[in-house]
């Protein structure tokens, strides 16, 4: 079952990075911490000495922690813009190769 929260947020509410975005050694690092800490938050909900109020309160920062990690959803990147000689544009789907 999905969180409510994050299943009623409408597209404008939502933070699209771009392909440079994902791949930026920030980002990578910052990825990699929210998958450390996410382990071991779902270590702890494991737990099963846990109160419901606990148990609670571990599965809504699960939710956050993935939120924030599904930024990096490569279905979900902004399409590139290209500009074209003459001052056209065309809209391009962002590549699905990483570095």
């Amino acid at each position: 079952m999905k969180n409510s929260l994050i299943q009623d947020r409408s597209p404008e509410d939502r933070i699209v990075l771009t392909y440079t975005e994902i791949n930026s050694p920030l980002w990578v690092k910052i990825f990699q911490h929210l998958d450390a800490k996410l382990q071991r938050i779902r270590v702890q909900n494991d737990n099963i000495e846990a109160d419901s109020i606990a148990t609670a309160v571990l599965r809504g920062r699960i939710a956050v922690i993935k939120e924030l990690k599904n930024l990096a959803d490569l279905d979900k990147q902004a399409p590139i813009r290209v500009s074209i000689p003459g001052g056209d544009e065309r809209i391009e789907p962002p590549s699905t190769d990483r570095i």
